[in-house]
């Protein structure tokens, strides 16, 4: 893939989603899940994207690799 064919793909991304980042909501919710599954490593970041998606409504999550979120009881997994 080109470059010029990269940034259109990425400009069609950015039409049709919305992104999401970290706000207070998903902050607090980290801390509390964090203490309550004491992840370790890699394993935080991937508490810190379903934290995200929770404070923002989202409770299922599609993934190739089910062992990064498997743990997370408060969202249903769906691998691809």
């Amino acid at each position: 893939m080109s470059t010029l064919e990269a940034v259109s793909v990425v400009n069609e991304f950015q039409n049709l989603l919305r992104t999401l980042y970290p706000d207070q909501e998903s902050n607090e919710l980290l801390l509390t899940l964090l203490q309550t599954y004491q992840p370790t490593g890699l394993h935080i970041h991937d508490f810190e994207i379903a934290c995200i998606g929770i404070a923002n409504g989202i409770k299922q999550i599609a993934t190739f690799n089910e062992k990064d979120f498997n743990m997370i009881d408060e969202i249903k997994l769906y691998t691809i």
